[in-house]
């Protein structure tokens, strides 16, 4: 058993020309054959528009079904 999250912390200074992008996935698998696997994934986009406010979009999924 492994441990693995989609979190992260991004630091608070701007700078104007920022902009990126993070893919992030998880993937705690499950004990045994009663136990399902389970897939987390994180996309993170922030780019700034001056060198005091930059914007941010995350979009989160996490998947219950089981791995095949």
């Amino acid at each position: 058993m492994f441990a693995s999250n989609t979190s992260g912390v991004h630091g608070p200074g701007v700078k104007d020309s920022d902009k990126s992008m993070q893919l992030r996935i998880a993937l705690p698998p499950g004990d045994g054959d009663d136990q399902d696997d389970y897939w987390g994934y994180r996309l993170h986009y922030q780019q700034a528009f001056n060198d005091k406010v930059r914007g941010r979009i995350i979009l989160q999924h996490r998947d219950r079904s089981e791995f095949l």
